[in-house]
């Protein structure tokens, strides 16, 4: 995947040129940073694994929430191979792999595990904060009732995306559930959609340390925010900022992340389980 190659290939070539690269600097994938990175440090030494999910609720209000953009992405997502962190080594692993539930404003939400810049930003956190993490999982719940299938079927989307005739067929396919969508989303859809990002860290035996929920506004806003507030912090601190592809936490720290995060609509509340 592309976010991917923009960490390993691309940042030691920015590195060595002076440039400073700041991927996926938005609703994708700022906000689970932000939680993984408040909910690490909530629970400290014992953390050994960690997940993060992201949610969106519409409000009980219908329609199209996302644009066709959006949406051919996502289809994009299910029939590439991604990549997961586990046993303290990045790994290719099909999307889908994995699925489980979180709890979601009161209400149990499944997702499943794609590729993201927690998988390169947490354990590099960890590395100061909880040596003995092992593991980092990244789950999107914006599948809906789709969830399960894509779950099942991961190993077959996974030698799609190796097999230029197999990919075509799964594209194709599921271009079939994109066909009626429209360009842009439902502006009556977006004022009622907030985001709900869920990140929480466990210890060896699996018990749950700590959790974070952040809550903002739909994605889209947050984008447009999130770029507006990096950008001007460039503007301002771009000399601070060192070069190679960095995460958000790398390029402007947990607390001040946390203000830009909450300039863009977002609240973060962290909890300590055990």
């Amino acid at each position: 995947p592309f976010l991917r190659r923009v960490f390993t290939e691309y940042g030691p070539q920015a590195e060595r040129s002076g440039a400073t690269l700041l991927p996926a600097f938005g609703n994708d994938f700022i906000p689970g940073t932000l939680a993984g990175a408040l909910a690490l440090r909530e629970a400290g030494s014992r953390a050994a694994a960690i997940d993060v999910g992201y949610f969106v609720r519409s409000g009980g209000v219908g329609g199209q929430a996302f644009s066709l953009g959006t949406l051919n992405s996502l289809v994009a997502v299910v029939a590439e191979p991604v990549f997961g962190w586990r046993a303290g080594q990045l790994r290719t692993e099909p999307a889908g792999a994995r699925m489980r539930s979180f709890d979601v404003a009161g209400r149990p939400r499944s997702g499943i595990t794609i590729g993201s810049t927690e998988h390169f930003a947490l354990p590099r956190l960890a590395a100061e904060l909880a040596p003995g993490l092992r593991s980092v999982d990244v789950y999107l719940g914006w599948f809906g009732s789709a969830t399960r299938m894509i779950h099942l079927s991961s190993g077959f989307t996974s030698m799609a995306g190796r097999i230029p005739l197999l990919k075509r067929a799964v594209t194709g396919a599921a271009g079939l559930l994109t066909r009626n969508a429209s360009v842009e989303p439902s502006a009556k859809t977006l004022a009622a959609t907030t985001s709900h990002i869920v990140a929480e860290v466990f210890d060896a035996a699996g018990r749950v340390l700590s959790r974070t929920h952040v809550e903002g506004p739909d994605g889209y806003a947050m984008t447009s925010e999130l770029l507006t507030w990096g950008a001007g912090r460039l503007l301002t601190d771009g000399a601070a900022v060192g070069p190679g592809t960095l995460d958000p936490v790398q390029a402007f720290g947990l607390n001040t992340l946390r203000v830009g995060a909450e300039q863009a609509g977002m609240t973060a509340t962290t909890s300590q389980s055990g």
